[in-house]
């Protein structure tokens, strides 16, 4: 989709100051970090996190500059990306802990590295080197920063490496509170509903971007909050509430949809370790019930919701070939269920070798107009049977590893923000942008952390760390 279609609706004169607003915003939380990575001594390694995640977040809200090419057929955003991947392999053997291996080779990740190696595969054998480097250069980055973020929690301590990476998230989230405030806001493509995206160029990206922010922010006010449970629960509750609102604002449905899932996991997990307090359940439930009456009450969220009981009462019918779905099938859920049953159907039409290993990283353009906007039907149709199952496997092992945690809350954050993951991934493709390779990073350090004896776990299990 071309840049100029996308329609954004602001007050007169807002879009010249709120561009502004962005290099002011970015240069206040820049000296902030400064400020606190200077003070808290923190490693080399927590500072090009930081670095590298704020970079990207900058970059991304000046989408008319960054985005268009630049260099041939590369943009300033796919120039900064290919960078970043640079920095992480020359920096990475300079600035590991003491004791550790420059390669991320923990038993946990070896589904990843098998996934990469079919996605060479299936490139070399299919011809299609060219359309799957982008892909590649995504899971290379992925080990790079596995690595990065298991070095900053070694270093420096699940707390401090919070606080860091919160800075990091604070622009988007502070360009969005003021993209509410100011009217700055888009038009969907798809129905002309209006969501605030902070200045950024999609409300899909941009709402990862968000739920990963929530997902830090509770971990951080769950482990380290030193009020009483109740006060505690309350104030967990809120930042519930208060990142679910936004999320509505955002207006994705498939991420207000992950994160109620998340929320639900993570108060049915309070709720039963709350011992025996009726009051933090209380607070719970209200947080639950909030964020249930302004899912289907607050503007045209019931019509746009209206899709899930419809496609549940006619499953069995949109079980099909694309050929035999009607008119009104079509557009259910965006017209994703008419776009997986082709995917699927075209997949199915392959030689065996295709059905074993797909078409190709990148092969969805030479058929579809649209990427497949589920994580699973993607590589069924790029990777075949050999990647679906190894997408399956990688979720599974994480989550094998999440439960592993010792800290029950670390566990539970940690699992509820999966669940949630694997929704983004069921309806939309989360780990197609640089954004959503850092929410799987940063889950595949902590799950990765749960299996190495190295002071990193120490300090973030144990309850000294508080």
């Amino acid at each position: 989709m071309a840049l100029k279609q996308i329609r954004f609706v602001t007050l007169a004169g807002n879009r010249k100051v709120f561009d502004g607003l962005k290099i002011a915003v970015a240069v206040i939380v820049l000296v902030v970090a400064a400020h606190h990575l200077v003070r808290s001594r923190a490693s080399a390694a927590l500072m090009l996190l930081f670095v590298l995640f704020f970079m990207r977040f900058v970059l991304a809200s000046f989408h008319s500059i960054t985005y268009p090419p630049l260099l041939g057929s590369f943009s300033l955003m796919s120039l900064a990306s290919l960078a970043s991947l640079g920095a992480c392999f020359l920096l990475l053997p300079l600035i590991k802990p003491r004791g550790h291996s420059r390669w991320v080779m923990s038993k946990s990740l070896i589904t990843v590295y098998l996934l990469i190696v079919l996605m060479v595969i299936s490139a070399l054998v299919n011809n299609a080197i060219t359309d799957s480097l982008p892909s590649l250069i995504k899971w290379l980055y992925l080990l790079q920063l596995v690595s990065l973020i298991a070095y900053a929690l070694t270093m420096d301590g699940l707390r401090n490496t919070l606080k860091v990476v919160l800075l990091a998230y604070s622009f988007p989230v502070v360009m969005l509170l003021l993209s509410i405030a100011m009217g700055v806001s888009k038009r969907s493509e798809l129905d002309g509903s209006i969501s605030f995206v902070g200045g950024f160029f999609h409300e899909a990206v941009f709402s990862t971007v968000i739920f990963t922010a929530a997902f830090f922010t509770i971990t951080y006010l769950k482990v380290f909050s030193k009020p009483l449970p109740i006060r505690k629960n309350a104030t967990i509750g809120l930042a519930l509430v208060m990142f679910f609102s936004l999320m509505l604002f955002v207006n994705y449905r498939t991420s207000i949809i992950a994160f109620i899932l998340m929320a639900a996991a993570l108060a049915l997990f309070t709720a039963h370790t709350a011992k025996a307090s009726y009051k933090a359940l209380f607070c719970i439930c209200v947080a639950m019930l909030a964020l249930w009456g302004a899912v289907f009450d607050i503007g045209d969220s019931s019509e746009r919701f209206a899709d899930i009981p419809n496609a549940y009462n006619n499953a069995s019918h949109l079980i099909t070939y694309p050929e035999n779905y009607t008119r009104d099938e079509r557009r259910l859920f965006s017209g994703r269920l008419y776009m997986w049953s082709a995917y699927i159907s075209e997949a199915n039409e392959g030689s065996t070798q295709q059905l074993l290993i797909g078409q190709g990283m990148g092969s969805w353009k030479k058929y579809f107009e649209k990427y497949a906007h589920n994580t699973f039907v993607s590589f069924y149709f790029e990777l075949g049977f050999v990647g679906l199952i190894l997408c399956v496997l990688i979720f599974l092992t994480l989550y094998s590893k999440l439960i592993q945690i010792a800290d029950q809350d670390i566990r539970a954050t940690a699992s509820a923000f999966l669940l949630g993951f694997l929704v983004l991934n069921m309806s939309t493709m989360p780990m197609w942008s640089m954004e959503g390779i850092y929410c799987l990073a940063f889950l595949l350090a902590l799950g990765r952390a749960a299996s190495t004896k190295c002071v990193m776990r120490a300090r973030m299990v144990s309850d000294n760390v508080r």
